[in-house]
C-alpha cells in the first residue's frame, strides 16, 4: 500500500461533498478539510491492518472495492466505486442481521482516503 506524503484536500478529491454548503463554508471547507490518501493493491485486504482508529471512514476516489458480508448467514457482497463511503470503524447496531466485518477486494488499483 502506497500513502501519500502530505494528507490532501478532501475536497479535490470528491468535489461533490461539498455542493450543498454555503459559498463562505465551501471556503472553509476546502481549505480546511485534509484527508490522508493510499493506492491499494489488487487483491484482498484487511480494513484493520491500516490503523485507522474507531470511527474513521474510507472514501473510494478510484477503482472499486468489494466487501463480503452475510445476512441471516447468506454470503453477499457489497460494492463500492468512486464517491462511495465505506464504513469500517465501530458499528452501533441493536441487531446482529447485517455482518461485515470481513475484508475488502479491490478490482485493479484502487485509491481511498481516510475521511
Amino acid at each position: 500500500m502506497l500513502e501519500t506524503p502530505l494528507p490532501q484536500a478532501l475536497l479535490s478529491l470528491d468535489p461533490d461533498l461539498g455542493h450543498l454548503l454555503a459559498p463562505e463554508r465551501l471556503t472553509a471547507a476546502a481549505r480546511d478539510l485534509r484527508a490522508r490518501v493510499a493506492t491499494l493493491p489488487d487483491g484482498r485486504w484487511d480494513p484493520a491492518e491500516l490503523s485507522l482508529g474507531s470511527d474513521v471512514n474510507l472514501l473510494v476516489v478510484r477503482g472499486v472495492i468489494a466487501r463480503e458480508l452475510r445476512v441471516h448467514d447468506s454470503p453477499s457482497a457489497e460494492l463500492f466505486g468512486l464517491g462511495d463511503i465505506i464504513r469500517v470503524g465501530r458499528i452501533e447496531a441493536t441487531q446482529q442481521l447485517l455482518n461485515t466485518r470481513g475484508p475488502l477486494d479491490g478490482t485493479g488499483p484502487s485509491r481511498r482516503c481516510g475521511a
